[in-house]
């Protein structure tokens, strides 16, 4: 389980997404005296409650009651990807944005393989890593992508087009701006041009 503001969340079969105030309640019962030790993965950057609970309420939509997969959609995975969310925010929607900029030419920079939070313990989702080689699963379950569905988590794949939306939005308005005032020029008559050609003659 992830401990976020004295609130522990986890994921487990037939349950999905529980958060409780202490580490064992509400979870089976097999998950029960099952702590081994607590690890410190950094800052959260949420700002408030109100920010956490839609990167839950986003992240519930893939660890649902009936995904939970030993080896491809486990706890372990729906942990990582929580703490992920929390503390690599920022990270988050930098990498998305320029992962679809227009001009983004860096090789590799759609490959989530290798980003990962640094601090999330390797070995704790090793056996299931290797598992997902060999073990197959239904067409129901869709094996967990850590820094993809983070992404996600965190809204950074609507952020993009929100910017761009953004940007034409202001662009337009500074263009209706600039019609406005080559409008309030007005143009003269022949008889006013007559006229003003005669006074400038004087």
């Amino acid at each position: 389980s992830v401990e976020v503001d004295g609130q522990f969340y986890t994921f487990a079969a037939n349950a999905g997404i529980v958060k409780t105030k202490h580490r064992d309640q509400g979870l089976p019962a097999d998950y029960v005296n099952a702590y081994q030790e607590s690890i410190v993965l950094g800052a959260s950057c949420h700002d408030r409650r109100g920010e956490l609970n839609e990167i839950i309420q986003t992240l519930s939509q893939t660890f649902t009651p009936t995904s939970y997969h030993l080896a491809h959609r486990n706890c372990n995975h729906f942990t990582e990807t929580l703490a992920t969310a929390l503390i690599l925010r920022d990270q988050l929607s930098r990498d998305n944005y320029n992962t679809h900029a227009p001009d983004n030419t860096t090789p590799g920079t759609s490959n989530n393989n290798n980003k990962r939070l640094e601090t999330f313990p390797q070995w704790i989702n090793r056996l299931a890593n290797t598992g997902r080689m060999v073990i197959a699963h239904d067409d129901d379950i869709v094996p967990c992508d850590v820094w993809k569905e983070a992404i996600c988590a965190v809204g950074a794949d609507q952020k993009v087009g929100w910017d761009i939306a953004s940007s034409s939005t202001t662009t337009t308005i500074q263009n209706k701006s600039l019609s406005k005032s080559s409008q309030g020029k007005k143009t003269l008559t022949p008889a006013q041009a007559v006229a003003l050609a005669k006074l400038r003659k004087k």
